[in-house]
């Protein structure tokens, strides 16, 4: 059976290396990206068929135009739409926490104080906070949440029967 290979398998190094290989290449200014392209595309075969269609007579000619345009303005909706909505994936997990996420650790470390010489210890290991660490931490603080609420029905059961 082979090994499953997570992202707990790389180091920071790796993942670096793994984030600058993965990380496409700024877009210069001024320069169209394909989705640009696409919707003027779609919009110019949609015009295009419009007129075709109107001065030569040609119905199907323009059916046909309008629809390619139309496809190729849809499918730039659809890129657009699964690149804002994409599953995330190791390179995410492997990114710093954000301003918010601090904010969110720091109040279950007050919250919390069994967590806050984890977090200590995590920020001193790794001179930052990843996202797998607010995880780990949340559900730490999950389970210290249950096992009260299971230590507190003992102590009510006990004090009934006493």
């Amino acid at each position: 059976m082979a090994p499953k290979f997570t992202h707990e398998c790389y180091d920071d190094a790796t993942a670096a290396t793994l984030k600058k290989k993965h990380t496409p290449p700024p877009i210069a200014p001024g320069r169209p990206t394909a989705e640009t392209k696409f919707v003027a595309l779609g919009i110019v075969l949609i015009f295009a068929g419009f007129a075709v269609g109107g001065i030569f007579g040609a119905p199907w000619v323009a059916i046909a135009a309008c629809l390619i345009g139309f496809l190729c303005f849809m499918w730039s909706r659809v890129e657009a739409w699964e690149s804002r909505h994409r599953r995330p994936g190791v390179l995410d997990e492997i990114e710093p926490l954000d301003a918010r996420e601090l904010n969110r650790m720091a109040d279950m470390a007050e919250t919390y104080p069994e967590l806050h010489s984890h977090i200590t210890a995590w920020v001193k290991e790794r001179k930052t906070l990843r996202k797998r660490d607010l995880w780990a931490c949340a559900a730490f603080a999950a389970n210290l949440d249950e096992l009260k609420e299971r230590t507190d029905a003992v102590e009510r059961l006990r004090n009934i029967q006493a």
